[in-house]
């Protein structure tokens, strides 16, 4: 057993309307899994905070400010995740990139 999660199969076929939504169920589901995993390996727990990135360029880089910004007040980051994704609009022009990312971090002791 390589440690990941038997995964349940779904169709992803483009005219299947559900598939977007199945497909983040999955990759969830193995978060969850693989976070329980590393858990147990490492037996700590663990805090996880919701920081806002933004910038004018893209969403990486976005989620990079996120990350950054953390970092400079968070000891022990472990491992970020992006959990959404969000533009600022001007009409049809893009403004504004946001990206928030969940930051985990070891609780210290």
């Amino acid at each position: 057993m390589d440690g990941t999660a038997p995964m349940p199969q779904f169709s992803t076929q483009k005219n299947d309307v559900g598939w977007f939504r199945r497909l983040q169920f999955l990759r969830a589901a193995q978060e969850r899994y693989n976070l329980f995993l590393y858990r147990k390996e490492h037996e700590m727990a663990q805090k996880v905070i919701e920081i806002v990135g933004t910038s004018k360029e893209s969403f990486a880089k976005a989620a990079e400010n996120a990350v950054t910004e953390a970092a400079k007040t968070v000891r022990g980051i472990k491992w970020a995740r992006v959990a959404e994704f969000e533009m600022e609009l001007d009409g049809k022009k893009i403004t504004q990139y946001r990206a928030t990312a969940r930051i985990y971090f070891d609780i210290e002791r």
